[in-house]
């Protein structure tokens, strides 16, 4: 028979890991391998963090140089390499199907809006991007925000081109910038969507809009980082106007 390993300091490692310490390096601390230490979260009833999850921590977590060091790396290792768009088109639908790169709150944000009523699909394909939450009968595309890497260099690029180009496919765009101290995602933001769909509902013609709010289901504080300065409104509408013209609403 094989024998059960024993680690001592268990629940202090298992309360590490749920306080967001890597798995791997907690499984060499404990002096076993990762899938040892994996069947000791599972039988602890702690579901493991995929890869999305554990990227969202250590960003969370990292120095202003770690997450420049996480960009360039990143950048580098795409750099000089062509994605034909009917590739993109095919990732994107393969995201839609497996969902995985969800967050857990995105994955709240879904159960809310499924228990209020609401068609939802995760991870929605619209071309060659993904939507976080795709409220889709009222064509609202609901993106989550949580870190700062979503206002730094190309990811800002992205950005604008992204949101232009949901909008120029028909969907409406709310942003939701939540963070786990001072704004998490409760009920307020949850409110503000229903709110908001039934105001489509009541004129189904109306033109594409671009909204900002907090996870409190608050107005976002005009500034830089949440993309709503006059001067992001004003970009990403002269951007659109060339592209047909939509309506523009930032709150």
């Amino acid at each position: 028979m094989s024998r059960k390993i024993e680690i001592p300091n268990l629940d202090d490692l298992l309360r590490r890991y749920v306080a967001g310490k890597p798995e791997q390096k907690l499984a060499r601390e404990a002096g076993v391998n990762r899938w040892t230490f994996r069947r000791r979260l599972i039988a602890a009833n702690i579901k493991p963090r995929n890869v999305s999850d554990s990227m969202y921590i250590r960003w969370a977590n990292a120095s202003a140089d770690d997450r420049t060091r996480m960009l360039d790396n990143a950048h580098a290792a795409t750099r000089g390499r062509t994605v034909s768009t009917s590739e993109k088109h095919r990732r994107a639908l393969g995201k839609e199907r497996s969902c995985s790169h969800t967050s857990p709150t995105e994955n709240v944000l879904a159960i809310d809006m499924r228990a209020m009523g609401f068609s939802v699909i995760q991870q929605k394909a619209v071309g060659i991007y993904n939507v976080d939450v795709a409220l889709d009968i009222s064509s609202v595309a609901v993106e989550v925000f949580g870190g700062g890497w979503h206002s730094c260099g190309h990811h800002a690029k992205r950005f604008f081109e992204r949101t232009v180009y949901l909008l120029d496919h028909g969907w409406h765009v709310v942003i939701i910038w939540v963070d786990s101290r001072r704004y998490p995602l409760g009920r307020g933001a949850v409110q503000y969507l229903v709110s908001f769909c039934q105001e489509l509902s009541r004129n189904p013609s109306s033109l594409r809009q671009y909204r900002m709010i907090l996870g409190n289901g608050k107005d976002a504080p005009v500034c830089k980082s949440h993309f709503n300065r006059p001067a992001d409104i004003e970009r990403l509408c002269c951007r659109n106007n060339a592209a047909g013209g939509y309506n523009f609403v930032s709150r």
